[in-house]
């Protein structure tokens, strides 16, 4: 009998899989790579262009609506873990952690939260320091907001919001620095305004509403320019993007306003502490942006990785099939336009998100249909040149059938009831290969079930 080597290793080349139909669907700005919901899966991407799918992990028995990763304020090495969530039809949310470098590349759910009573629709989470708890705040179709703190592998429910029967569209949770203990929650509700709620372990309080959209808001950006000033952007379905500013005064000091001055009315309120100090908030409008000519769903602000950037640069994805880098002019002293990419023509809808990477170097949007769209941005002298770049693809929907080139080998169809038909082969350029879709036979019309290669050509 022949000797037969039992020494196979088998690796995995090619993962095609477009991102699901929804918003809060897909991060990167907060983590070391790419991650985007699959069907009931997350995709984890290589950190390096062209950034394809690396591995895909399952933890839920429904579509994953939402993927996060934690915003940690502070990394002490980097050997410390990283850790993301995903929120699913199936009403619960996962915490997963990992090892990331470049050797190992290791996620597991560490916990799973069960509490909402219907799908699970929106989340954020932080951790200030490797040491600190984990927060976690949810937002769910069962009109209720929950706020979970997670210790090792142990998570309480520490605050429930009823919200009646409205329900919270997103979400932000931010730690005040210097107040280790208390966090600010902004909830974006269907009632068009932003909920702020004053939050630590023992208490959850209502102590603020920002005001001024005119239908629902989509996408909360917050950047921390320094531990007492930030800026908070607010992107909604009226085309308007609003950018408020929030001066934190801790020594309760009277601001002298110049009367002479023509500006926006300023408003205050006032967080507690648990020694029963106060801490002064002043909020004010700093800006509106109207560029879209619909629908905005998405909101970023360049990372911190150049402070400079950080305050005067903001990214936002629209419904009107375009995105939109806005930087702040000295000179005009407004947000200006500065560039701009997008799709024109089809019958596609538009961008549900927009993040850049955490360098900063790229910007990345997601559409209806799930495809990934990733600029390179360059910058010569005062202008900033947007460059496409290759990214993942796949179908939106059921795949039913796939078929080899059986003639060279080189070549892969598949076909899904996304009504489209796609031919993925390898790219060999720069002594680099990669596999990527570089063809469609089939755009719209049926719902095909099978196929095969009849030919050679």
């Amino acid at each position: 009998m022949a000797n037969i080597s039992t020494n196979i290793k088998i690796d995995i080349d090619y993962i095609s899989a477009a991102c699901n139909c929804c918003p809060h669907s897909l991060d990167w700005q907060n983590g070391p790579r790419l991650i985007y919901a699959v069907t009931n899966s997350v995709a984890l991407c290589s950190d390096t262009a062209p950034f394809s799918i690396r591995k895909t992990f399952s933890g839920h028995q429904a579509r994953v609506n939402c993927v996060k990763w934690i915003r940690q304020e502070q990394r002490n090495s980097i050997s410390d873990f990283y850790y993301f969530l995903s929120a699913s039809v199936d009403k619960t949310i996962c915490l997963w952690k990992g090892i990331d470098d470049d050797v190992r590349l290791i996620y597991r759910i560490c916990i799973s939260l069960v509490g909402h009573q219907n799908s699970v629709t929106t989340l954020i989470g932080y951790q200030q320091s490797s040491n600190d708890n984990i927060y976690v705040a949810s937002g769910s179709a069962d009109s209720t907001v929950k706020v979970w703190c997670i210790v090792d592998t142990i998570a309480t429910l520490i605050h429930t919001l009823d919200l009646q029967n409205g329900f919270a569209i997103t979400l932000e949770f931010v730690p005040l620095d210097n107040h280790k203990n208390v966090s600010l929650l902004f909830v974006a509700t269907d009632k068009n305004t932003v909920n702020i709620y004053q939050v630590s372990n023992s208490v959850i309080e209502q102590v603020f509403v920002l005001s001024g959209h005119e239908d629902w808001i989509r996408s909360i950006a917050i950047q921390k320019l320094t531990p007492l000033q930030w800026f908070v952007a607010t992107c909604s379905q009226d085309n308007y993007i609003r950018i408020w500013q929030l001066s934190f005064d801790e020594n309760n000091n009277q601001t002298n306003v110049d009367e002479t001055i023509l500006k926006l009315k300023r408003s205050s309120f006032a967080l507690k502490n648990s020694d029963e100090s106060s801490i002064n908030i002043n909020v004010e409008l700093y800006s509106i942006l109207l560029g879209h000519e619909e629908a905005i769903y998405g909101l970023c602000w360049y990372p911190n990785t150049d402070l400079k950037k950080a305050a005067t640069t903001i990214l936002s994805a629209s419904m009107d099939k375009s995105m939109v880098l806005w930087t702040f002019d000295d000179n005009q002293k407004m947000y200006i336009d500065k560039a701009r990419v997008g799709e024109v023509g089809g019958n596609t809808l538009g961008f549900y998100g927009c993040t850049f990477s955490p360098c900063g170097s790229y910007i990345l949007g997601h559409g209806y249909e799930g495809a990934l769209h990733l600029w390179k941005i360059e910058e010569i002298d005062d202008r900033i040149n947007l460059v496409p770049q290759v990214i993942n693809s796949g179908h939106f929907n059921t795949v039913e059938d796939c078929c080899w080139d059986k003639h060279s080998g080189r070549y892969l169809l598949s076909v899904s009831t996304d009504q489209t038909t796609r031919l993925h082969a390898e790219w060999k350029r720069d002594e680099i290969i990669s596999w990527h879709e570089i063809g469609r036979p089939q755009i719209h019309g049926y719902e095909m079930k099978c196929l095969a290669f009849i030919g050679s050509n």
